[in-house]
């Protein structure tokens, strides 16, 4: 039945105005079952590695999966991509494929290679925000995640107008081995611009109001 023109008043003249009709169309959709990708990751002595999984397809990054403990397995949509895994500046990158299919887990193995002699220093990244900054919205869990995949040794904790430790984070996520922490804080003003700090002490026995 088409549509009818009816008559409807808009301020103080008579306008034409056409009603359509609602039209109830039954049909279904069909899913075809996730996929799933394992993954382990060593380094030359075959001991695990914290590490960073990145899926692509033509070149575009479509999924990032963190890598705690050295292995694991994470959700994927089924199709073919490209891998990378990472660990950092220090780690030769490890580069393939990967065909997930529909109901199946599929398996990635790497062995990073340490090309990087860093002895004697520490990878240091003195500018990190977490959970308790007003900017951001991961975890100190998570970013004591990132910070180990990426090969990052000391995290220095600059939460806007925030001095929170973020240990509990480091021993939330058992990476201890590998990321330690030192408190600090960035200030917000306007002149001279934001500064970070640090060291610093948290301190419960200060009244800020």
């Amino acid at each position: 039945m088409p549509a009818q023109p009816r008559r409807c008043r808009a301020g103080r003249t008579r306008r034409r105005c056409i009603f359509g009709l609602r039209i109830r169309i039954k049909f279904e959709v069909g899913f075809e079952p996730g996929g799933a990708l394992a993954y382990a990751v060593r380094d030359e002595e075959g001991r695990p590695l914290p590490a960073k999984v990145g899926l692509y397809r033509d070149g575009n990054l479509v999924q990032t999966i963190y890598c705690v403990s050295g292995s694991g397995e994470a959700p994927v949509v089924p199709g073919s991509y490209e891998v990378s895994v990472t660990r950092g500046f220090e780690y030769v990158p490890h580069e393939g494929t990967v065909e997930v299919l529909p109901g199946r887990t599929a398996r990635v193995e790497a062995t990073l290679v340490h090309a990087v002699d860093t002895s004697g220093f520490m990878s240091a990244d003195m500018h990190l925000h977490a959970g308790p900054s007003g900017d951001n919205k991961i975890t100190i869990a998570e970013r004591i995640v990132t910070a180990a995949a990426e090969g990052l040794e000391v995290a220095v904790s600059t939460d806007h107008e925030a001095i929170i430790s973020w240990k509990p984070g480091i021993e939330e996520t058992g990476l201890s081995a590998w990321v330690a922490t030192v408190l600090g804080e960035e200030v917000t003003a306007t002149v001279p611009e934001h500064t970070n700090m640090f060291p610093a002490a948290e301190r419960f026995d200060l009244d800020a109001a």
